[in-house]
């Protein structure tokens, strides 16, 4: 980060349910708080958007047990 730039600070309030996935989400990643887990969020959501405007097409692929694959397209 340059000297001259200025951190911003944001918050949010989140309903019981936005709550449930915060806690969802840490106990499945690394992530130890809200504030790592938004950022996370961030920085990935970032790579998609970076990589559709390059063109590229977002998807999940999810394979079934008899190994059929399956594309699902990503929407931002």
């Amino acid at each position: 980060m340059e000297p001259e730039e200025i951190k911003d600070r944001v918050t949010i309030r989140v309903n019981a349910q936005m709550g449930k996935v915060f806690r969802e989400i840490m106990e499945l990643t690394p992530s130890k708080s809200p504030t790592e887990v938004v950022r996370r969020a961030l920085v990935n959501y970032h790579t998609l958007v970076m990589q559709q405007a390059k063109g590229s097409e977002l998807q999940i692929v999810t394979e079934d047990p008899d190994g059929t694959r399956h594309k699902k397209p990503i929407f931002l």
